[in-house]
């Protein structure tokens, strides 16, 4: 993927992932999920976007909450990915 490509990790990629598979299974656009986060809508589009910033921990926490996720697994599966771990 385009992150591994660029520097990114594996663990980003697959959290990138999750999120948006949550977010399809939800059907969910991105300003509905940055409402339901409490986040803004640009923070929500970098966070899944391929080759975007890396998220903080807290943003990957209020995506998985607001998702229906589980905070643990889905942060779990991005260990070493995300700023402020």
């Amino acid at each position: 993927m385009y992150d591994e490509q660029h520097g990114g990790s594996p663990a980003l990629t697959d959290l990138r992932r999750r999120l948006e598979a949550g977010r399809a299974r939800m059907r969910l656009n991105k300003t509905d999920l940055a409402g339901r986060a409490g986040l803004g809508r640009t923070t929500v589009s970098e966070a899944v976007q391929t080759g975007g910033p890396v998220p903080s921990a807290e943003t990957v926490a209020a995506l998985a909450r607001a998702l229906g996720l589980p905070v643990r697994r889905v942060t779990g599966a991005a260990a070493g990915c995300c700023r402020g771990r």
